[in-house]
């Protein structure tokens, strides 16, 4: 927990201010800017980016368990490992709950992912925090 808490610190501290305004696509279009994005699934969805590993889903840490299905849905579809970009938008204490809920649901049922934790004044992906998250054991 205390490495999560200080991750996640890091993110908002070297994103800047938490009090930009900015939309769900814009945060796409900055962090995703090397890779390819919205692209069309087999199913009719649409992956916000892909990575040469990764089909990612970009969100608002508040909405990271609709982020997790959707993630494991792109990397059914694509074949490439799930990986989420969750931004904080809210308070630290607000974002590190989100993230904590993550990663236990993640942890209890054994899924592996990716995770990103970005300020949403990220201006690259380089420039948040990323936790490679094995899976453990199954119940």
């Amino acid at each position: 927990m205390r490495t999560l808490l200080a991750a996640l610190a890091a993110a908002v501290v070297l994103s800047g201010s938490p009090a930009s305004a900015q939309t769900e696509a814009e945060m796409r279009d900055r962090l995703c800017a090397p890779f390819q994005r919205e692209v069309r699934t087999p199913a009719g969805t649409y992956v916000d980016c892909i990575t040469g590993l990764h089909a990612i889903e970009i969100d608002w840490t508040e909405k990271w368990a609709e982020a997790i299905g959707q993630a494991l849905h792109y990397a059914a579809e694509t074949g490439l490992y799930p990986g989420i970009i969750l931004i904080c938008r809210q308070s630290e204490g607000a974002c590190l709950a989100h993230a904590l809920r993550l990663e236990s649901t993640l942890a209890y049922w054994g899924i592996a992912m990716t995770v990103w934790y970005c300020g949403i004044d990220a201006a690259k992906l380089s420039r948040c925090e990323v936790r490679k998250l094995m899976a453990l054991a199954s119940r």
